[in-house]
């Protein structure tokens, strides 16, 4: 017989090789190979003999297991698996990690604890990100619907709505896009035929808007085109529309009734018949640019359809967000280069659109629903990695400092023949063993997290109310425990396979070595806090200018009280109905003015559409100065239509000039806007009261009383209108609103939704029953809703108190966890260098002096982090400067206090080990070997 064939089979051997390490193993290795040379001698085949050689080396591997345990445990643990020893040993020393951590709860804990808080937190974050930008919208091919744009050729990333009429030229031009739907402005409807009369978010808008986005209701039907044929021009009757329900709505006010269809639901003065009701899963969220209401995270409640020609539309009425689905094979590039040509043509066959430089764009419908949410949850993300790094490098640095206290144990596992793998392998599986643990109850801190973002969240994250955990959120959690493993152990993974421990080396050196590389990853910790910590600073800082910006008003006190004029429309068979429904309605306003100021407990009382901060409306009109020779237009401002006492309501000072009175109202105009074709010729001058803003900007240095200008609202009536007095700027949009906005009376711009600004001794439910009352006494079928003033305020302050709070907790949270790392560094300093201060009090040294090295210590290794911290905060600041409101994004004071903050923490961190240092008995510390 050759020599090879002598040989037991290479790749068993070389993998026995591998898992029998050290001497130890390199007997039994011998051992079993010349057991494998007697076995062919003896007549046995090669292949029984290979087999026995690879059982008894899996019995010698499971053996020198048993045999480190019981040298580590005192007990004999007993098996008799059988199977490849890699596993048996990975199993060994998974039930050994188990048992090492169960006995320890002092180390396990805490390190359990911190990842779960660091992966419970990730798992939040995540399910807000998987919610907005990764889960797909319940339509039919989402990558297929894009929005489309009304831009001009010098800006090209402007974003406006389109007329109607523009509207029907691509409907009937493009070739690029297989059908398009248009949604006029997301309003709040007064609603009659329900239990009691409500509000609800009512959208307008073309009938095919389902059959666009492909969704299918779960009862009725869809709209249909034929629903939006416009009625006879001397109609003296006007049908039910058409209406579908969200299956919300349906849900919370007819409690799921099988029965809605058919049903009539009043909205104003317009009956609408139930048709359908949408899938519980769809909600159409649109960006910002779509101008649909700023209200965008809401769910609208009714969905109707417009009775119109859009071929008829004026071009200025551009109140239309398209929405297009894209035809088969087309692309969003192509779409966008026949969308040019179109522009192009009408810009030739269209005066206005030449001049003001029409153009045409299309995104995404999918990318721009979740646009304005990007930027902040790219910034949640980045905040919440800081923090599982953060947990991560803190577990690391407490596994680290384990191993010097488990020295003996590791020496012991050497001297008994374990290898580098095999202390690597141990280390490791204890790092997962605290990472899974962790991860399971990761999964109750993302539960709490979420219900806490429910609550938190602003309107513009609208899917805040589905966060639950689903699916994506249980992957992510599964992957994320490996991950936290790796991070959280690699160091001392690497450590423990790098550095062959023994009885003889295991002493200062080690742990000094170890040391220095706890006190590197804790000044990892404190750098990734620092930048947590600015970026907090700086909301905190922009919040606090934000809560400064003035307001022009005062909010205290002052409760707003949502109700609409709706009723009996007007008798259109005959020609005194519009003008008798006129005269009703005028008189009704009028008494329901002057029994809400006889009511006791109020002081002043208004009413204002919409009132400032409303979060819903925007309401513009152009404007221009009446003797400017060129008609077109100077600008665009919010319009408010109010009544006389609004302004002292609402603590609104008058800087010039004087209030309304009801004098000025033309119920003329009011009648025309209900009914007429043509503009009547009005029978005074309307009058308008500006803001200082306007009135600086337009008459700069002079009296703006008795100026005249012109505005132009919905319908596009121009109004030569005379200013009869100034107030001060209010911000109307938001906080950091800058438009300004022109007050005009009532029948400028009559509508049926109105709210009253009541200033109230008390808010108190008896007011709320008497301000009930005495609204329904004039009219029966008005909704109420009371909402104090000082919500709007709060609702115009929650994007950025959200964003704050979670940074702020994000923050809150790895100063925690790096202060536990610094304080485990320094009572492992203290700890490994107790022989080392026993000298020095021996020799004389004052125990306050230890105690102060220590301090000092921690307080140079914090410095050392926080110089990082800050060098990154300055690098990454400017991804929150669109968050800043008067506030530099490198502003010294928020550095400032992060860095004094976080250099306190060090040096409280390092309190108890320094008294810990200052009381070691010299004598005791001398005999420590």
């Amino acid at each position: 017989m050759n020599e090879p064939q002598r040989l037991p089979p290479q790749p068993l051997a070389k993998l026995l090789s591998l898992l029998l390490r050290g001497e130890r193993g390199e007997v039994v290795l011998g051992d079993l190979e010349e057991a494998f040379h007697k076995d062919l001698e003896a007549g046995v085949s090669r292949t029984r003999a290979a087999h026995r050689f690879l059982r008894h080396g899996a019995a010698s591997i499971f053996t020198l297991s048993r045999e480190t345990n019981q040298a580590l445990d005192g007990s004999a643990k007993r098996a008799d698996r059988k199977g490849d020893g890699t596993l048996t040993q990975t199993g060994g020393d998974l039930g050994f990690a188990i048992k090492s951590l169960w006995r320890r709860p002092g180390f396990s804990v805490p390190v359990v604890l911190t990842l779960a808080l660091g992966m419970g937190v990730s798992a939040t974050v995540f399910s807000v990100v998987e919610a907005v930008l990764i889960r797909q919208p319940a339509f039919e091919k989402p990558e297929e619907l894009v929005m489309i744009w009304s831009r001009q050729l010098e800006d090209q990333t402007s974003t406006n709505p389109l007329s109607g009429a523009d509207y029907h030229d691509l409907l009937t031009r493009s070739s690029t896009l297989e059908d398009i739907a248009g949604l006029g402005e997301v309003i709040v409807a007064p609603v009659i035929g329900t239990e009691q009369p409500s509000f609800a978010r009512f959208a307008q808008t073309s009938a095919n808007i389902f059959d666009v986005l492909g969704v299918e209701p779960v009862l009725g039907r869809n709209l249909e085109r034929a629903d939006q044929t416009p009625l006879a021009p001397n109609a003296t009757e006007r049908p039910p529309t058409p209406i579908m329900l969200s299956h919300q709505y349906w849900v919370r006010e007819f409690g799921a009734d099988p029965n809605i269809l058919g049903h009539i639901i009043r909205t104003f003065t317009f009956d609408n018949i139930v048709v359908g009701v949408l899938p519980p899963d769809f909600t159409l969220v649109l960006p910002e640019a779509a101008q649909v209401g700023d209200d965008l995270g809401a769910a609208i409640d009714l969905w109707s359809t417009y009775r119109t020609d859009y071929s008829e539309w004026d071009r200025d009425s551009r109140g239309l967000v398209l929405i297009a689905r894209m035809a088969e094979g087309r692309t969003l590039g192509a779409v966008r280069g026949e969308l040019d040509n179109l522009a192009a043509e009408l810009r030739r066959e269209i005066p206005d659109h030449e001049k003001n430089g029409f153009s045409l764009g299309a995104e995404s419908l999918v990318q721009q629903s979740s646009s304005h949410l990007r930027p902040l949850l790219m910034l949640l993300s980045a905040a919440v990695l800081c923090v599982l790094l953060v947990a991560c490098v803190n577990a690391s640095g407490l596994l680290l400092a384990r191993m010097v206290g488990r020295s003996d144990e590791l020496a012991i596992r050497t001297a008994l023949g374990a290898g580098r793998l095999t202390l690597a392998r141990l280390v490791f599986i204890e790092s997962l063993v605290l990472a899974g643990i962790g991860g399971l109850l990761g999964l109750a801190v993302a539960a709490s997290g979420m219900e806490l973002l429910k609550w938190l969240s602003p309107a513009g994250l609208p899917q805040a109310e589905g966060l639950h955990l689903n699916r994506p959120v249980l992957v992510f959690s599964l992957f994320i425990v490996p991950f936290t493993a790796i991070v959280a152990g690699l160091v001392p993974t690497l450590r423990a396979g790098l550095r062959r421990m023994s009885l003889q080396t295991r002493g200062a050196s080690t742990s000094a070595s170890h040391r220095r590389l706890g006190e590197a990853m804790v000044a990892t910790q404190i750098a990734l806090t620092v930048l947590l910590l600015v970026g907090t600073g700086l909301m905190l800082r922009s919040f606090s200018e934000l809560r400064e910006v003035p307001l022009g008003f005062d909010p205290s006190s002052v409760l707003t009280v949502d109700m609409s004029t709706v009723g009996e429309p007007p008798d259109r068979s005959n020609d005194n109905g519009v003008e008798a429904w006129v005269e009703r309605r005028w008189h009704q306003e009028r008494a329901l003015s002057e029994a809400i100021k006889t009511l006791p407990g109020v002081r002043s009382s208004g009413a204002i559409f919409p009132v400032p901060l409303n979060g819903v409306y925007a309401r513009t009109c152009t404007y221009s100065l009446a003797d400017d020779e060129d008609p077109s237009p100077d600008g665009i401002v919010y319009f408010r239509n109010v009544w006389p006492g609004y302004f002292d309501s609402v603590g609104i000072p008058l800087l010039g000039g004087r209030d309304f009175t009801y004098d000025d109202d033309d119920k003329t105009l009011l009648a025309w806007t209900l009914d007429a074709e043509d503009a009547p010729e009005r029978t005074d001058t309307p009058r308008v009261i500006v803001d200082a803003r306007l009135a600086t900007r337009l008459w700069p240095g002079e009296n703006p009383v008795g100026r005249r200008l012109t505005f132009a609202t919905f319908p596009t009536i121009p109004h030569d209108a005379e200013v009869i007095g100034v107030v001060p700027f209010v911000p109307q949009g938001g906080i950091e609103d800058a438009m300004e906005t022109i007050y005009i009376p009532r029948s400028y711009y009559r509508s049926q939704e109105l709210t009253l600004t009541v200033k109230l001794d008390a808010d108190s439910q008896r007011a709320r029953q008497q301000l009930t009352q005495t609204i329904r006494g004039i009219f029966p079928d008005s909704p109420v809703a009371f909402v104090p003033l000082t919500d709007y305020v709060g609702k115009a302050l929650a994007p950025t108190r959200f964003v704050l709070t979670l940074l702020g907790a994000f923050a809150v949270s790895a100063l925690f966890l790096a202060s536990i790392g610094l304080y485990a560094t320094m009572a492992l300093m203290v700890r490994t260098r107790t022989n080392e201060f026993g000298i020095h009090l021996a020799m004389g040294a004052p125990p306050t002096a230890l105690g102060r090295r220590v301090v000092v210590r921690s307080v140079a290794l914090a410095s050392i982090g926080v110089v990082f911290g800050l060098g990154a905060a300055v690098a990454l600041s400017r991804f929150l400067e669109s968050y800043l409101v008067e506030i530099s994004a490198t502003d010294p004071v928020s550095l400032a206090m992060a860095a004094s903050l976080q250099l306190a923490i060090a040096a409280l961190a390092a309190w108890i080990p320094a008294r810990r240092a200052a009381a070691v008995d010299p004598v005791t510390a001398l005999r420590i070997d």
